[in-house]
């Protein structure tokens, strides 16, 4: 529905952008469980990944840009934490 054009549905519209933040927010926080969760059974590449994924959806979010950080150097990856 995002090539949609609701100007002529005000409340619609207005409904419709409250539903997409809190999926949003559902979906961002869904994320941050799956990372932690691969990091603490030491699943690295699946962590990273996930995390990867929190820092593309918020590329300006310290929160992710730190998990990433972090999980690179629990897996032993130094020069891709500084990278990062």
């Amino acid at each position: 529905m995002g090539g949609l054009n609701f100007d002529d549905l005000a409340d619609f519209a207005d409904w419709l952008a409250v539903w997409r933040e809190k999926l949003e927010t559902c979906r961002l926080n869904v994320l941050v469980q799956a990372a932690a969760r691969s990091g603490e059974q030491g699943e690295w590449v699946q962590a990273i990944e996930t995390a990867a994924r929190l820092l593309n959806l918020d590329p300006l979010s310290e929160e992710a840009l730190r998990r990433v950080m972090r999980l690179h150097y629990l897996a032993g990856d130094r020069p891709a934490a500084l990278r990062v």
